[in-house]
C-alpha cells in the first residue's frame, strides 16, 4: 500500500487571505455533472445562470467516480477531481468563469460511502492486504470474516483465471470479469514455482503484518523483474495454479450475487457495490475531506452539501468537525429527511436540502377532502387494506428481512451481546429487532453517549409502544432492547445503538420511500421523499406557522435528482384532489372500456389506477419513457415483480397495456378523453405550477432550482428526471425582453416559471433585506387564497396565491390590514403599477397570482419607483 492515508491529510489553517469573500447565497441552481454535462458545459452556461439570477451553482459530486458514472455518488477516489468531468484544470476554469459573473459554487460531498471498484485504491489495498492493509480503517468491514464479493452468476467459478498486471505490479484473479489482487502469500507461492526464491521472500514479508510502502514497492519491483526474466515460466505457473486453493486463501471470497447474507461490510442502502466509510476515524475524515476543504479554503467553493448524513456513525460529531474545518462562513447543508413535525437537531449547520419544505409547499395545493375520497375509494374496493401505519410497517419489515439480511444479522448479533447470557432464542430476538426497526417513527435517532436526549428517548419509546402492539409475542424482548439502547453502558450497548441507527434509516428509505410510496397510490402527488401518509393535511394556519419557522439558509427545492415526480407533474396531479368525483368517473369509464385490453396476467386494478394517474400527470409520455418508469415502479412496489426476481409475464402485460393507451389504435378514445380533460384543467395546472414557484422564491430560505425545471418539468423518478433537455431554448427565452407573465391557460411550456424566477431573483438581489425579514401571515376575505408578507428596512412585499380552482376566478382580493392601502408595483406584470383602495386589489384572472412590492423610507411606505 502506498502512503495514501498520510498523503490525504488536508492542509491546516484558515481560509486563504487571497480567496474571494464568501458571497451571500441568494439562490442555487443544481446541476448533474457527467459525461453529457461537464465543467466546460457549465462554464459555457455561466452567463445564463447569471441572467437567471442565481448566486451559486450547486454541483453534484465532482470527485473521481466509477467510469461512466451518471451522477458521481459512486466515488472511487475523494482526493481527485474527475477527469471525465474536466479534471482540476477544468474545475478551476469553470469556477473562475462563474466567479466572473458573480456566481459561487456549492459542492456535494459523499462522506458515507465509496464504490467497490478496481479504480478505488483503498478498496484494492484492502482486498490485497485484508485487515493489515493501511486502508483497512477506511471501510466499515468486519474483518473476522473474508470480504464477500457477491458477483457470481449461477454455477460460475469463483476465479476464472489468474493474470499478471505489470502496471500495478500485482497478480490478479479474474472474478466475474473483475480483476482482483491476490494476497501477497499467493503471489509468493507462484514465484516459488518458478524458482524466484528471493522475490518470493519479499512477498511473504509483506503478507505477515502491516508493511511499509517501501517494502511493498520492493516486492513489486522484484515481481516485475522476475516476470521480465522468465515470462513463459511464470505464465505457465499461472495457468497450472489450483484456482480453488488460491481462492480459499484470499482475504476475499467470491459468492453468488444472491447470497447477500455473506456480506460482511456496511453498504449504502442495499447497494452491494457501495461500501460504508468509517468517517468517524480521524485519518479517514482527512482522506475524504482533504480536497473539498482545500477548495473551500482557496475560495473556489463557498459551501458543502453532505450526502446521506444519517448513514454516519455519529452525524452530530461529524457536523461539529466539519464546521470546525470550514469556519463559520461556509454554507453547510445536510441531506436529512425529517419526519412529520420532526425538528432538525441543533447542529452547527445551516439547514437541510429541503424535502420538508417541498412537501409543505405541496400540501398547500392539496384538498384534504379529495385526498380522503381517493383513499376511501381504493379501500372500499379492496385495492388497499389496513391503515397506513400498518402498511408502512409491513413494507419496512419486508425490506429488512429480504434486502438487509447482512445488516440485520450483525444487529441481531450485537443485540444478543448486549442482552448477555439470558438473551432469548435467535428467532425471537430477530422478531423483536425487526418489529422495533419497522415501528421506528422517523429515519433515525442520534444516541451516542448517555444519557439519551429527550428527543431520542421519545423516539425509542414511541417505537417501543408500536412494536409491542405489532408483535405482542416478543413484547418483553422489545422492552429489554429499548432499555438497553437508552440506559446500558459499555461497548456492546454502544455497538447495538450504532448498528440499529445505521439500519433504521435505510429501512425507512427502502421500506417507505421505495416500497410503500409505490403501493399506496391513492393520490400519487403526495407520495414524495419526506412525505407523510399518516398525518392529515395541514390547514392554512398550520402551514403559515411552518413557513414562518423556516430558517433563512436552508434550501427550498421543488424538485431534486431524488424526487419521485417533477414539480409540474405534482402540480397537475394535485388538481385532482379538487375534483375527486370527476376523476373517479373518468377512471371507471376507462376501466370498463379497457377490460378487453388487459391480459389474464395483468395489470391489476390498483396498477390501473396508478397508470391512469401517471399518464395524466406526465402527458405527453412517450412509450420508451413510460416503459422505463413503470418497470421501476413495479419492481419498487414489489407487489407483482421485483429487482432480484422480475416477473417478466406481468411486466410484459403491463407494458403492452400502457403502450396501447399511449399509441395504439385501441387507445384512441382514451387519448381523446385524456387530452380533453387536460385542456379543461390546463389553466388550473399552470396556475398551481406558477403559484408553487412563487412560494419557493419568496418564502424564508434559499430557492434551489433543479436543472432545467425553470421551464416545464413533467418528469418522473430517476432516470427520467436526469434526461437531457434543451439548454438553448432556455437561453433564448431568457434573452427575450418579455417581463410579463403570459396567460396561464396557454402556457404549456411554463414560460411563466422562467419569467417569475428571473423577476423574483432580481428582486431578491435588489432587496435582500426583504428576504431575510420575518414571515408574516396575511388575511384576505376571499376563500382559497394563501397570502403572506415580508417587510424589510427598505422595502416590503406581499404575496398571494390561489390554492383552489375556485379561487383562480377571483377578480379582486380584499386585505384585512389597512396599512397596505396605497400604490404598489407588480413585478410579475412587467412592473406595472396598481393601487390598493379600501383594502381591495384587482386580480388578473388570466394570471391569478399576486405579488406587490413597494419601497419604504424610515419604515413607512413611499411612492414606488423600483423595478422588480
Amino acid at each position: 500500500m502506498t502512503s495514501t492515508m498520510e498523503e490525504a491529510r488536508p492542509a491546516a489553517g484558515p481560509r486563504s487571505m487571497a480567496a474571494s469573500p464568501l458571497m451571500p447565497v441568494r439562490a442555487t441552481y443544481r446541476v448533474q455533472f457527467n459525461s453529457d454535462f461537464t465543467f466546460a458545459d457549465a462554464e459555457r452556461m455561466a452567463p445564463y445562470f447569471a441572467a437567471l439570477g442565481v448566486s451559486h451553482l450547486y454541483a453534484s459530486p465532482i470527485f473521481k467516480a466509477r467510469a461512466g458514472s451518471s451522477h458521481g455518488y459512486d466515488m472511487v477516489d475523494p482526493t481527485r477531481i474527475s477527469d471525465e468531468l474536466g479534471g482540476e484544470d477544468g474545475f478551476r476554469s469553470m469556477a473562475a468563469a462563474l466567479a466572473g459573473v458573480g456566481i459561487g459554487v456549492i459542492l456535494d460531498i459523499v462522506p458515507n460511502h465509496m464504490a467497490a471498484d478496481g479504480a478505488n485504491p483503498y478498496w484494492i489495498d484492502v482486498l490485497e492486504f485484508g485487515a493489515d492493509a493501511a486502508s483497512a480503517p477506511v471501510f466499515d468491514i468486519d474483518f473476522a470474516r473474508r470480504i464477500a464479493l457477491p458477483w457470481l452468476g449461477d454455477d460460475a467459478p469463483a476465479i476464472e483465471k489468474l493474470a499478471y498486471d505489470e502496471a500495478s505490479g500485482r497478480v490478479k484473479a479474474l472474478v466475474a470479469g473483475n480483476a482482483i489482487p491476490l494476497r501477497p502469500r499467493s503471489t509468493a507461492d507462484l514465484l516459488d514455482r518458478v524458482g524466484a526464491m528471493e522475490a518470493a521472500m519479499l512477498w511473504r514479508i509483506i503478507d505477515r503484518a502491516t508493511a511499509d510502502p517501501e517494502a511493498i514497492e520492493s516486492a513489486r519491483v522484484a515481481l516485475r523483474a522476475t516476470v521480465a526474466a522468465m515470462s513463459g515460466s511464470f505464465e505457465r505457473a499461472l495457468a497450472k495454479a489450483d484456482l480453488n486453493a488460491v481462492h480459499a486463501e484470499q482475504h476475499w471470497q467470491a459468492v453468488p450475487w444472491r447470497q447477500i447474507e455473506a456480506l460482511n461490510y456496511r453498504r449504502f442502502f442495499e447497494v452491494s457495490h457501495l461500501l460504508g466509510v468509517r468517517i468517524e476515524d480521524e485519518a479517514v475524515f482527512e482522506i475524504v475531506h482533504r480536497l473539498p476543504l482545500a477548495l473551500v479554503r482557496e475560495g473556489l467553493v463557498q459551501g458543502l452539501r453532505v450526502d446521506h448524513v444519517d448513514g454516519l456513525a455519529d452525524p452530530a460529531a461529524y457536523c461539529v468537525r466539519l464546521r470546525e474545518e470550514t469556519g463559520p462562513e461556509a454554507l453547510i447543508l445536510i441531506e436529512k429527511i425529517l419526519g412529520h413535525d420532526e425538528a432538525l437537531r441543533p447542529w452547527p449547520i445551516d439547514g437541510t436540502t429541503g424535502y420538508e419544505r417541498l412537501n409543505l409547499i405541496n400540501e398547500a395545493f392539496v384538498a384534504g377532502s379529495g385526498r380522503s375520497a381517493f383513499q376511501s375509494y381504493l379501500a372500499e374496493r379492496g385495492w388497499l387494506s389496513g391503515g397506513p401505519l400498518a402498511r408502512i410497517a409491513a413494507a419496512k419489515t419486508e425490506v429488512i428481512e429480504k434486502s438487509f439480511k447482512p445488516e440485520l444479522a450483525r444487529l441481531i448479533e450485537s443485540a444478543a451481546a448486549v442482552l448477555g447470557d439470558d438473551a432469548p432464542l435467535a428467532s425471537a430476538l430477530e422478531a423483536a429487532v425487526v418489529a422495533l426497526l419497522a415501528a421506528f417513527p422517523v429515519y433515525r435517532s442520534y444516541l451516542v453517549g448517555l444519557p439519551a436526549s429527550a428527543e431520542d428517548e421519545a423516539l425509542w419509546r414511541a417505537a417501543e409502544i408500536r412494536a409491542k402492539a405489532d408483535a405482542p409475542a416478543v413484547a418483553p424482548i422489545v422492552v429489554r432492547l429499548v432499555e438497553a439502547a437508552l440506559l446500558a453502558p459499555g461497548v456492546d450497548a454502544a455497538r447495538f445503538r450504532r448498528l440499529f441507527q445505521q439500519l433504521s434509516g435505510p429501512a425507512m428509505a427502502k421500506g417507505f420511500e421505495d416500497t410503500e410510496l409505490y403501493r399506496s397510490v391513492a393520490m400519487a402527488s403526495v407520495n414524495e421523499v419526506g412525505s407523510d401518509l399518516v398525518a392529515p393535511p395541514r390547514q392554512a394556519d398550520d402551514l403559515h406557522a411552518a413557513f414562518a419557522s423556516f430558517g433563512p439558509r436552508g434550501l427550498i427545492p421543488l424538485a431534486t435528482h431524488d424526487t419521485k415526480r417533477g414539480a409540474d407533474t405534482r402540480a397537475r396531479l394535485n388538481l385532482l384532489s379538487h375534483c375527486p368525483e370527476r376523476w373517479i368517473g373518468l377512471v371507471e369509464r376507462w376501466e370498463a372500456r379497457h377490460a378487453a385490453l388487459k391480459s389474464e396476467v395483468g395489470p391489476d386494478d390498483l396498477d390501473l389506477w396508478f397508470i391512469y394517474q401517471t399518464l395524466f400527470a406526465a402527458w405527453p409520455l412517450p412509450v420508451d419513457r413510460a416503459r422505463i418508469y413503470f418497470e421501476k415502479a413495479m419492481r419498487e412496489a414489489k407487489r407483482h415483480s421485483g429487482w432480484t426476481d422480475p416477473n417478466e409475464d406481468y411486466e410484459t402485460a403491463l407494458h403492452s397495456f400502457v403502450a396501447t393507451l399511449i399509441e395504439g389504435p385501441e387507445g384512441a378514445l382514451f387519448r381523446a378523453d385524456l387530452e380533453a380533460f387536460l385542456a379543461e384543467t390546463a389553466s388550473i395546472a399552470s396556475t398551481n405550477s406558477l403559484s408553487q414557484t412563487v412560494l419557493q422564491l419568496t418564502l424564508p430560505g434559499i430557492p434551489d432550482i433543479y436543472r432545467g425545471t425553470e421551464l416545464a418539468d413533467f418528469s418522473l423518478v430517476d432516470p427520467d428526471n436526469r434526461r437531457p433537455f434543451a439548454w438553448d431554448r432556455r437561453e433564448a427565452l431568457l434573452a427575450s425582453p418579455a417581463s410579463a407573465i403570459p396567460a396561464l391557460a396557454e402556457d404549456e411550456e411554463r414560460v411563466a416559471k422562467l419569467i417569475a424566477t428571473r423577476s423574483l431573483l432580481a428582486l431578491r438581489a435588489r432587496h435582500s433585506d426583504v428576504f431575510t425579514a420575518p414571515y408574516q401571515p396575511e388575511r384576505v376575505s376571499e376563500e382559497g387564497w394563501f397570502a403572506f408578507s415580508r417587510r424589510g428596512s427598505a422595502a416590503e412585499i406581499v404575496i398571494a396565491v390561489p390554492v383552489t380552482p375556485h379561487a383562480m376566478a377571483t377578480e379582486a382580493l380584499t386585505f384585512a390590514d389597512e396599512r397596505y392601502a396605497g400604490s404598489w408595483r407588480k413585478p410579475l406584470a412587467g412592473d406595472a403599477a396598481t393601487v390598493i383602495e379600501g383594502g381591495r386589489v384587482p386580480i388578473d384572472t388570466t394570471v391569478p397570482v399576486l405579488i406587490l412590492v413597494r419601497p419604504l423610507t424610515d419604515g413607512a411606505a413611499t411612492e414606488p419607483h423600483l423595478q422588480g
